[in-house]
Order: structure tokens, then sequence, then C-alpha cells
């Protein structure tokens, strides 16, 4: 048997500039741990525990379909006795095929490796064992070290894993540990992100097309290199085969398929503004969704909001390929993670009256190029929108809606000595229209004139009372929408004309369960005081 070596043969053959993989050879093939190991036993006996692994808290949609992760590491545990049998075999055949003889260092595969580094063909011999380790423990077993000392670590800490865990155990926490791109790490979200459903449900063929990234998770992306992964896939099918993991014939015919993978990265819908304010509101409510674990069940509507999102995107591109716009133009991909554009944006936002549930929300164009959500954090003029709420006032003040008013020229003294003159749009007065037709026909000069009869803080106070949370200004212009307010808000206040005075707020959240699917928080339906008698 080969004696274990010391660190300090292997600075002596450097010294004297000889080949180091005689050195290697005498300590890789060692079945013994290494003589030194004792010096770092504290840090061996770290580095082969299964530790928990940080998970991901699901955000799901009315109709339970997933729209959101939240998390450090994207990431859903599995159970491997809930995985069909050939996934982990696929990651075994083209891995570590002697995974299931070895006690955690393949003694005959780092034999050939170091054979075929001699002669120029560089490959490693890590088994799926010591993999796990480094991955599991990267500040313990730093990976990208190519030096001995770290081999000869990861070895002895591969070894006491083996004897202290089953090879099921072992294999199950490689597979809900490795990352696999994007941030997604384990084979169950990477089953969801790629194909769009839970790794239990995986065909053949796509179970061998997830076994074939951990050689290269950016390198084999199914997403960018679709041919490329299908490649792969099939070898990895033909490893299984010659390793009699699956018969011949089913091998040729998984190698036959498409490769398929899930629009919107396996989410049901787009909605990544959508799923901020739920991580913000659970976050503020006292549940650590962050941390991972959770369940978030959600009012989100699958259908309408991957149709506003539609929307949004074409309406938006309509308005700059008109013939004469000459401001900036939105471009794919041209920036990254920032606050503000220069190009037009927009926000929709679909919310049931009766209930307050935000069926839809998109915060803006390109989440990707700009997370800053216009729907929920903006301040933007209402406009003509907030005349509804003024002509509310009128009503409320008895003021009947066949009452006449003059769509006439004003010109209203202000404090500072000027005078404020509003207009209508299309530059013209009506003049006498009742109050209803005012309304239909959304006139800035009587909308302003009942600003100034009922006094702008009375229609604030109103405001208020169905839900707007920004200052109205009291000033005559702040009746056809001249202070800035919340557009979500501004949606919400709407429900007060649609249950007949009584708005509701907007509810995003149902209910959010721990992992033991305990519910630690439910939201109800909540109606504000009455706003206003019609």
């Amino acid at each position: 048997m080969y004696r274990p070596i010391h660190r300090s043969e292997v600075a002596t053959a450097q010294s004297h500039n000889q080949p180091l993989w005689g050195v290697a050879l005498l300590a890789l093939l060692s079945i013994a741990p290494r003589a030194g190991a004792q010096q770092n036993q504290a840090r061996d006996t770290a580095a082969w525990t299964i530790d928990p692994m940080p998970q991901a808290s699901l955000v799901l949609a009315r109709d339970g379909s997933l729209i959101g992760e939240i998390g450090k590491e994207i990431r859903t545990s599995v159970s491997i006795k809930t995985l069909p049998k050939y996934l982990p075999q696929a990651f075994v055949a083209v891995e570590d095929h002697r995974f299931y003889q070895h006690d955690g260092v393949d003694v005959v595969g780092i034999a050939g490796a170091l054979k075929d580094n001699i002669f120029g063909e560089r490959r490693g011999a890590s088994t799926i064992t010591q993999q796990l380790v480094g991955n599991m423990h990267p500040t313990l077993i730093d990976r990208s070290d190519r030096s001995l000392g770290r081999k000869l670590d990861e070895q002895a800490a591969a070894r006491e894993m083996e004897r202290h865990y089953t090879k099921d155990q072992i294999l199950e926490a490689y597979l809900n540990q490795i990352p696999f791109g994007h941030g997604w790490y384990g084979v169950e979200s990477a089953a969801r992100h790629y194909f769009g459903k839970s790794a239990s449900r995986l065909t053949l063929a796509e179970a061998t097309a997830l076994a074939a990234m951990p050689k290269g998770p950016a390198l084999y992306d199914p997403l960018k290199y679709p041919d490329r992964v299908r490649r792969r896939r099939n070898v990895v099918l033909s490893l299984m085969a010659d390793q009699g993991f699956i018969p011949r014939a089913q091998a040729e015919a998984a190698q036959a398929s498409r490769l398929t993978t899930a629009p919107n990265g396996g989410y049901s819908a787009y909605s990544p503004w959508f799923v901020d304010v739920v991580r913000v509101q659970a976050t503020r409510a006292g549940v650590p969704v962050s941390q991972g674990g959770y369940r978030i069940y959600t009012s989100l509507d699958p259908v309408l909001q991957n149709a506003a999102t539609t929307a949004l995107s074409e309406e938006a591109a309509a308005v700059e390929a008109q013939p004469g716009y000459s401001h900036p133009k939105y471009v794919a991909g041209r920036s990254r993670g920032r606050t503000t554009t220069d190009y037009l944006q927009g926000v929709v936002v679909a919310l049931d009256p009766t209930s307050g549930d935000v069926r839809a929300l998109v915060g803006g164009r390109d989440y990707v190029d700009s997370h800053f959500d216009r729907a929920v954090d903006g301040m933007r003029q209402p406009g003509s929108s907030f005349k509804p709420i003024v002509y509310a006032a009128a009503i409320a003040d008895s003021i009947t809606p066949n009452a006449i008013f003059a769509d006439t020229a004003l010109a209203i003294p202000l404090p500072n000595g000027t005078f404020y003159s509003p207009e209508n749009s299309d530059g013209q007065y009506l003049g006498p229209l009742t109050l209803r037709e005012a309304l239909a026909k959304s006139r800035n000069v009587i909308a302003v004139e009942l600003g100034m009869q009922l006094g702008m803080d009375s229609i604030a106070d109103l405001a208020h009372r169905m839900g707007l949370t920004s200052r109205i200004a009291p000033y005559p212009s702040s009746a056809i929408g001249a202070s800035v307010v919340q557009p979500l808000d501004l949606v919400a206040a709407y429900t007060t004309f649609a249950n007949l005075g009584t708005p509701v707020e907007p509810r995003f959240i149902y209910r959010v369960e721990d992992a033991d699917r305990r519910i630690v928080l439910t939201q109800e339906v909540k109606a504000l005081p009455p706003a206003l008698t019609l």
C-alpha cells in the first residue's frame, strides 16, 4: 500500500523542479487518509457534514401556479424517493459511474485521470461525494484551489462523509445542492424553471438534459444553447445504456426527442413587480419570507397578468412608432438595474372592486432594465382621472346631476398676484352644461369651478377617505389632477364607485404557510369606512 505524503514533500519536489505527478500519484492513490489529516481534524469534521440548504419561498398565483420565488438561493429540496429512478441514475452515469462502489474517493478514476493528464489530456476525477463536500462547504473546501493540499482535504472530508451517511443521503443532498445557472439550485428548481414541471414528473429526456449541466451550467444552458445541451444529453443517455441503467432502445428513443423548454422561465406569468410587493408586505407583517421555506398564496390571475404585460408592451411600442415621435425609444437589453429610464414607461393595475384583490400589476416595461415599480412606488399626476372624485364631492354636497354650470373662460387670482386660467384640451368652451354632461365631456373648466365652490380641502378629504394617501395640494389645478398620487392608490379609490360609497384596500396576499404548512399570515378583505353616501 502506498504511504500518505506530507505537504513538505510537495514543496521539496517543486523546489527541485521534479515532476509533481509522481508525488501526486503516491498521495492520491493512498487508500488511507493522509497523515496530516489529524492537524485539520476540526476542519475536516465540519466539511463532511450535510447541512440544511437555503430554501426559496414559493409565490403562487390564485390558481396555485408558480409566479415567483424569494430567497438567497432559489432552491426547493426534494426527497430522492419522489424522483423517477432514472433521474439520479443519469447524474451517476455521467458524473461518477463508480459512485456505489467507492468510499468517497474513486481510486481507479484518479489513476486514469493522472495517466491522461500526464499524456496531455486534462480531466478530473472528483466523485459526487467530493463535489458535494466542495459545493456545500466552499469556505472550507475551495474547489477553485488546484493545489494538492486542497485535494487531500477534500478526499478526507469525502471519506468521512461516506462513513456517516448512506449513498442515497449523499446523492439526494447532491441533487438538491448543485447549481443550474440563473441562480437556480437543485433539480427541483431546475425542473420547474427549464421545463415548467416538478422534478418528479420529468421525462427521461428532460432528466438527462439536467444531468448534462453540472459540467458547466453556463456552457450547457438549455435556454441559450439547446443544440449543445441536446448533444450532451444524448451522450448521457448513451452512458446510461452502457452502464445498464436503461435499455438501449429506451436511450435511442429519448435521443430522438426534441429539447423543449418552458416559457417565462417556468412561471405561469411574468410578474416580478408583483412578487416584489408580496415580499415587502410579508416581511413587514413579520414573516421572514426571504429566509425561504414559505408558500405564499396570492391574488394574481396569470391570464390577466400576461394580458397586462402584453398590452403595455404593445401600446407603448405603438406610441413610439407614431410619426414624429422624437423621444428616446425602448431598446431591449440596453441597460441593466436602473431606477430611472429615459424612454416611455407605463403601468397596468387590474383590481377586483369587491375584494380589492390585485389580479394583475405591471410596474414598467422591462424589469431587468429597471426594477422600479411605477405602480406602487411611482408618484404621477392623475390628470382627468381625478375628476370623478371632484364630481362625487359635488353629488355628496347635494349638487344634482342636472345642475347647470358654465364652460367658459376663467381667471382665478392666486396668492402670488398672478391668475390661473384653466383651458380645455380641445381649446374650446361649450357654454352651459349640466353636471352630467360636464363629466362625460371631461371639461376642465367646470371641474375647477366645482373645486373652488366646494373647497379643495373638502375634495382632498374625500380623496383620502377613498384611499388616496398622498397630499392633495389646496390649489385650483388639483381639481384636474395636478397633485401627484400613487397609481395603485388611484385604482383602489375607484372601488368606492363600484361599491356605492365603500372603498376597499388592495390585497395581494391571501395567506402564507411555513415549511410545515401551518398558516402564519392571512389577509382578509379590508373595507375602509364609507367615503360617501350616494
